[in-house]
Formats: C-alpha cells, sequence, structure tokens
C-alpha cells in the first residue's frame, strides 16, 4: 500500500465502535477486553467469526438500489420517506454516502480483529482435525473481508473497469492507536490483487459451514467464493477469466440455463424463505436477531426488515406502502408474465387499466411483494447474496462481450421459460444483447439490490437510462429520467465524514462532487 500513516483514520475509527458512538474518540479504553483475553480457544474464534457475520446486511444496497433509480415510485402512505433520493438528490453528505463507506469498513475491521485474535489461539497443530477448523474459520473471515473491499470498490471506484482508477482503502490490520492515512485510497488493481489473496486463501482452505447451529445456506460455501469470484470479475470486465469460473468452477453453461433454477413452483416459496431452490448464499433473518425491526424507513440506513424498505406494517395494500412499484417496471413484469410478477407484485394492488400524470393516485397502487414475511414476521425475509439466476445473466453479459447473440438469447429464453414467462428474447447486436440483459435482470433481481450498480456497469453499453413512468414521477418534480452516463452513476462520493477527520482525502474526491 502506499499509505502514509499518522493519525487515526476515521474510517476505522467509527468501524471499531460502529454501533457505540459515545465510545468513538476513545479507542484505548481502560479496562478494553482485548483479543488475546477475549479469543483463547477455536471456539472462541468460531464466536468471533458469527459476530463478523452478524454484521453482514443487504437492507441498505435493497432500499438505494431501488429508491435511487426506476424499481420504486413515491407510495400513497408516503410522508416525505425517500424523497431526496428519488430526486436524484446524492451528494458527500448523503445517508447513502456515509453507510456503504462505514458499514463495510465496519465488517473489515471486525474482520481484521478476528485475524489478530488467531495469531493467539493455541491449539494442538499436529492435530489435522484441529488444525482444519482452525484453517476453516479464518477462511470465512478472509472471505468476508474481501467481500466488504469489493462492496467498497463497486460503489466507490468511478470504473471498476481500470486498473489505475482510484478504489477503496485496503485495511489488512487493527488500528492500535489513533493515526489518519493521509496519501489514502488504493488503485482498483491493488484492491483487486487484495481480494484475489484473500479469496484464494478462502479456496485452499474451506472445508465446510464454520458456523455451529446455523444453516449451511447462510454460511459460506465454496461455490459461493466462486459466484463472488464470478460477478467481481465480470463487473471487472475481465470476461475470459469469468467464462473459466462460471463453465469451470460453477459448471453452467448456455444450453443448460435453468438447471441450478428454482422450478415455477418452487420459485415464490424462494421469497416466502419456504425454500433455499436457486440460493447459492444468503443472509438468514429470524425473530429475535440483530435485525429483528422496522429499522429506518425511507433510509438507507435501513438495518431491519428488508420489506420494511417499501411498507410500514405489511406488503398488501392495507399494510401503509410508502414506496410502491415504479409503473414501468410493472408494465415490463406484466408483458414478460409468468411466476415472477406474482412474487413481486402484491395482490391486493389497485392496477389502473390506463395511467398518465393526472391520475389520481389512489387509483395506481402497486405493493410490493418480494417481502411479504416469514416465521409469522410480516416484512422480514432472508436476503439473497447469489442465487444461480444471476449466475446465468452474467454468463450472457460474457457471451454478449464476444457477439455470441445466438447465446445470449438462449439464455434469457432459458430463464424466461423457467419463469414460466414469454421466451420472445432475440438479440442482433452488441447494445441489443446488453438492452436485453438489463431487461432481464431487471425483472429477475429486483428489489434485490442489483439495479443502480447494473445501470452503471451496463446503461451506457446497452443505451438504457432511468426513465420512470410519468404517473409515478411527474406528481413529484418531474424527477423522471437520468441519463446512465451521469457522474452520480459512476460512483458513490466519498462521505462528508471521512473528510472531517481525513481533509487531505477531498483532494480524491470522485468525479463530479
Amino acid at each position: 500500500m502506499k499509505n502514509i500513516i499518522k493519525q487515526l483514520s476515521f474510517i476505522a475509527l467509527v468501524a471499531v465502535f460502529f454501533t457505540s458512538c459515545e465510545d468513538a474518540y476513545e479507542i484505548d479504553q481502560v479496562g478494553r477486553l482485548e483479543e488475546e483475553n477475549g479469543f483463547e480457544s477455536i471456539g472462541d474464534l468460531a464466536q468471533g467469526l458469527s459476530g463478523v457475520y452478524n454484521r453482514l446486511d443487504l437492507t441498505p444496497n435493497i432500499t438505494f438500489n431501488a429508491n435511487f433509480t426506476d424499481e420504486v415510485s413515491i407510495g400513497l402512505d408516503n410522508g416525505g420517506q425517500g424523497l431526496a433520493l428519488y430526486a436524484f438528490n446524492l451528494n458527500a453528505g448523503s445517508t447513502a454516502s456515509s453507510n456503504f463507506w462505514v458499514r463495510n469498513y465496519s465488517v473489515i475491521n471486525a474482520a481484521n480483529r478476528v485475524l489478530r485474535a488467531s495469531d493467539n489461539i493455541e491449539f494442538d497443530q499436529d492435530d489435522p482435525a484441529a488444525l482444519a477448523e482452525f484453517n476453516n474459520i479464518l477462511a470465512h473471515t478472509r472471505f468476508i473481508r474481501a467481500y466488504a473491499h469489493f462492496e467498497l470498490l463497486t460503489y466507490y471506484s468511478p470504473d471498476m473497469t481500470d486498473d489505475n482508477a482510484l478504489s477503496a482503502i485496503i485495511v489488512d490490520f487493527v488500528p492500535d492507536d489513533i493515526f489518519q492515512v493521509i496519501s489514502v485510497r488504493n488503485t482498483n488493481a491493488e484492491v483487486y490483487n487484495f481480494i484475489e489473496q484473500d479469496i484464494q486463501f478462502a479456496l485452499d482452505n474451506i472445508t465446510g459451514n464454520a458456523l455451529p447451529n446455523v444453516n449451511p445456506i447462510a454460511a459460506l460455501s465454496e461455490e459461493a467464493i466462486h459466484a463472488f469470484r464470478a460477478r467481481m470479475y465480470t463487473y471487472k470486465e475481465d470476461y475470459t477469466t469469468a467464462r473459466d469460473v462460471l463453465e469451470n468452477d460453477l459448471g453452467i453453461n448456455a444450453a443448460d440455463a435453468g438447471a441450478n433454477l428454482a422450478t415455477a413452483l418452487e420459485y415464490p416459496d424462494v421469497f416466502t424463505d419456504a425454500s433455499n431452490a436457486g440460493v447459492i448464499w444468503k443472509l438468514e433473518r429470524t425473530i429475535g436477531d440483530t435485525y429483528d425491526a422496522q429499522g429506518a424507513t425511507g433510509s438507507v440506513n435501513a438495518g431491519g426488515w428488508a420489506g420494511a424498505s417499501f411498507a410500514f406494517i405489511n406488503p398488501t395494500l392495507d399494510g401503509s406502502p410508502y414506496l410502491e412499484m415504479d409503473r414501468k417496471l410493472f408494465d415490463e413484469l406484466e408483458e414478460i408474465g409468468g411466476v415472477r410478477i406474482d412474487v413481486n407484485v402484491n395482490p391486493t394492488s389497485i392496477i389502473a387499466d390506463d395511467v398518465s400524470p393526472s391520475t389520481p393516485r389512489s387509483q395506481d397502487v402497486i405493493a410490493i411483494n418480494k417481502y411479504p414475511g416469514s416465521e409469522g414476521q410480516p416484512l422480514m425475509n432472508d436476503l439473497k447474496v447469489y442465487r444461480w439466476a444471476e449466475m446465468y445473466l452474467l454468463l450472457a453479459e460474457v457471451e454478449a462481450s464476444v457477439d455470441n447473440f445466438n447465446e445470449v438469447a438462449t439464455i434469457l429464453n432459458n430463464i424466461r421459460t423457467n419463469r414460466q414467462a414469454v421466451a420472445n428474447v432475440s438479440v442482433g447486436n452488441t447494445e441489443d444483447a446488453f438492452a436485453a440483459i438489463l431487461r432481464e435482470r431487471r425483472v429477475e433481481l429486483a428489489f434485490e439490490g442489483h439495479r443502480y450498480v447494473d445501470i452503471k456497469r451496463l446503461g451506457e453499453k446497452a443505451n438504457v437510462n432511468i426513465e420512470r413512468g410519468e404517473s409515478d414521477c411527474v406528481p413529484f418534480g418531474g424527477v423522471c429520467t437520468l441519463e446512465s452516463s451521469d457522474y452520480r452513476f459512476n460512483s458513490l462520493p466519498i462521505p462528508i465524514v471521512e473528510f472531517n477527520a481525513n481533509p487531505d482525502l477531498r483532494q480524491q474526491q470522485n468525479p463530479g462532487y
């Protein structure tokens, strides 16, 4: 790293005590439990890993990707929630800017603390079972550290495909004192290299679920690591490596698109958590856990039930939806047909036969049903990190990159056939191919935290911009469109909270901010 260390950077400062603001300025507190005292056995290390997992959350991704793009409209029961993001207001003071930065560095800090603690664990290293268990915990921990670094690169690098572009700050240590990093941002190449080292360690050492009494699909697997790699290399546009991961490590190809997917009968159950069909890795949510709460409604600081990103009480018309489905997204779902419309549109919704900017809001109320609830708790559902459907859609991108248009159409039509949808995709050129992929991603991955990143990556290739339904946006100031070339789709801004402690970073703010 090219970092010059002087005093404690805000990223590490906040990450250490992310949930305890009153302690944020006293890093070396008297009587603090150090790792060498708190971690004495491999079992202790596993408990520490459980705490690292618990910091992972996708509700901010779901909220931001929906609210800033064309997935939602302002709901009938909206009391001001999400209006700033809906108006495309995004700057260094925005909640999104600080949330993605601080939250991911909190994850990284927690992982680094477990890794540092591992140096103090004493066990019989000649015992193969103990050594494998120990390394398995480290494999999970280093994967999560890599995952958080990639999240930062994805949202803060203005160009994920340029090795020389500025990226996130690599943090591979635990701060002991207050220091400040002067020349802080690493390049994409440096971050990718760091991630690949952690990922390779994870692949070399993972032996199974490292968390006792946890659903295996909610813990790391070799398939999940390869799914991460497939996403990363596709985002990077290293399509050769992405193809190798998808075809050889994950074992998929264009002809069998649909082989690993949930069936049409299983698909609705996936989103009520009654089935894990087609899911590679998810974050499990249950009654009484850290996230069992409504959370910050209408804010990227969501942190509670995923469905509470859109409604106050439940996903029905009577459940006070404050954000509804964008009318154009509904029209896409209706035109394509199949089981996905039932998963995404609550049956109590009111659908107008024809809409215009003068249509009364009460006559077109499309309630979002993606997170109906589970275990008797409305709006609380598991969060799907990787699904096989996304892997096939990534493979379609790989095929589009080399103008294999028949393969692109085959993949998309096979997915649609599996979803009992209209399988009429045809592709004639590169722009058409990426546009078709974006359209399929929009309906397949709706409200799962992808749309902003998809427009960032593929919008210009596909000549696709944010175009909201006029009946949705005109009553709220006419903020209906945003070009995919706009600087706000290049990256999030580095947050003001970081500048307050690290003023030199202002010189490395992302373009446009």
